[in-house]
């Protein structure tokens, strides 16, 4: 199920799929009620040439999420690029052991919402309990947001 949240503005908006598909909607436990921090988070970001911003964007994510003491993947899903952008992911490193870096590059351009739904399959196949899909190019800015990935303000 995903339900998009706008607690941050029209034009910043968090979505937040759960992806435990065995689990009725009425049984699922409130984010706010969620204190195991040993649940599976991950923020998908589709990126499609962004050698000016994905490293800025993933700094950002980092100086946001890493303060939560939660454990995010940041699944990066490269829909084949053209530019520097695979080589600058390739190289990147979190400093916070809290995130994890999976880069997918995608053998052919597929387009942004596919991207997003390769993003959201490998999410699933790591376990994710909770995702988080954000846009690398600026649209959806981490820092104004931190509260969002606070597991005890989120609501589902």
């Amino acid at each position: 199920m995903i339900k998009k949240s706008n607690n941050f503005g029209t034009q910043r908006s968090i979505y937040l799929a759960f992806l435990d598909c065995y689990k009725q909607w009425s049984s699922c436990p409130s984010l706010s009620l969620i204190t195991d921090m040993s649940i599976h988070l991950a923020i998908v970001t589709p990126c499609y040439n962004e050698e000016k911003s994905i490293i800025p964007f993933l700094q950002s994510l980092e100086k946001n999420l890493a303060p939560t003491g939660q454990s995010f993947s940041i699944i990066v899903v490269d829909d084949c690029s053209q530019d520097d952008t695979p080589t600058l992911l390739s190289s990147f490193r979190f400093s916070s052991l809290l995130l994890t870096l999976q880069v997918l590059r995608l053998k052919f351009n597929m387009g942004h919402q596919s991207a997003i739904y390769q993003g959201l399959l490998f999410a699933h196949e790591i376990n994710s309990d909770f995702v988080i899909v954000m846009d690398s190019d600026g649209e959806d800015d981490p820092g104004p947001s931190r509260r969002s990935y606070n597991i005890k303000s989120l609501i589902l």
